[in-house]
C-alpha cells in the first residue's frame, strides 16, 4: 500500500465521491471499496489517523480534493504509488511555496528504466475531512 492507502481508510465510498477525468458517467460498477487488512493492520489502528484504501473498476483514478499547504487541491488516488507527485506548475501556483529539498533516492515509472526527472521534494501538511498528516510530496 502507498502513503494515501496507508493513511486514510474508511469504511468505503462510492464513485458519486470521486471525480473521473472521462466526459461519460462512472457506471454502477465503479464502486469503490476498502481493501481489507490482515490482523496486524488492526492491531495497529490505534496508533494511525484515518486510513483509506481505494480500489476502483473505472479505468481512470479517483481524486478527491484535499488541503495542501492550506490550499484546496484535487489529488489522484493512485494506491500502487510508492510516492507522492505534484507537477511543476501546480507546485508554482502555491501561494506559499516551500524551498525545494533535493530528492535522495530516484524514482521511476512503472515499467520505464529511467528515473522520474524531479526538481525535488517538499514536506507539508496533508488534510482531508477533519484529519491532517504530516507528508511528502517529490515535485517532477
Amino acid at each position: 500500500m502507498n502513503h494515501f492507502s496507508n493513511v486514510y481508510r474508511s469504511k468505503g465510498f462510492n464513485s458519486k465521491n470521486a471525480v473521473f477525468h472521462s466526459n461519460e458517467k462512472p457506471r454502477a460498477q465503479d464502486k469503490i471499496n476498502q481493501i481489507s487488512s490482515d490482523k496486524n493492520d488492526e492491531e495497529n489502528d490505534k496508533e494511525r489517523e484515518l486510513i483509506c484504501a481505494v480500489h476502483s473498476t473505472h479505468s481512470k483514478y479517483p481524486e478527491l480534493e484535499f488541503l495542501v499547504n492550506g490550499e484546496k487541491i484535487k489529488l489522484r488516488i493512485d494506491t500502487l504509488a510508492s510516492i507522492n507527485i505534484i507537477d511543476e506548475n501546480r507546485f508554482n501556483q502555491f501561494k506559499n511555496r516551500q524551498n525545494l529539498i533535493p530528492v535522495i533516492n530516484p524514482s521511476f515509472s512503472y515499467g520505464s528504466k529511467e528515473p522520474i526527472k524531479t526538481l525535488g521534494r517538499f514536506e507539508t501538511k496533508l488534510k482531508i475531512n477533519k484529519k491532517e498528516v504530516d507528508t511528502e510530496f517529490v515535485v517532477a
